[in-house]
């Protein structure tokens, strides 16, 4: 996964967050997008990590 990737998964991330708080998707996300750019790969890669090892595509328990 490519930086570029990573930086719109994580401004996605953070658009949703803002916007479920009452905040502009679209402001939210662009902003964040151009601070993540502006950011070292390896500290983005770190931050997508932590962001998205929290919420994984499948539940983590799997009660029947």
């Amino acid at each position: 996964m490519t930086k570029m990737e990573k930086c719109i998964e994580l401004a996605e991330d953070y658009a949703d967050r803002a916007a479920s708080k009452g905040c502009d998707y679209d402001d939210s996300y662009e902003q964040y997008l151009i601070r993540c750019i502006n950011r070292e790969e390896e500290n983005v890669s770190k931050q997508w990590g932590v962001v998205f090892r929290i919420k994984p595509n499948k539940p983590i328990f799997n009660f029947v």
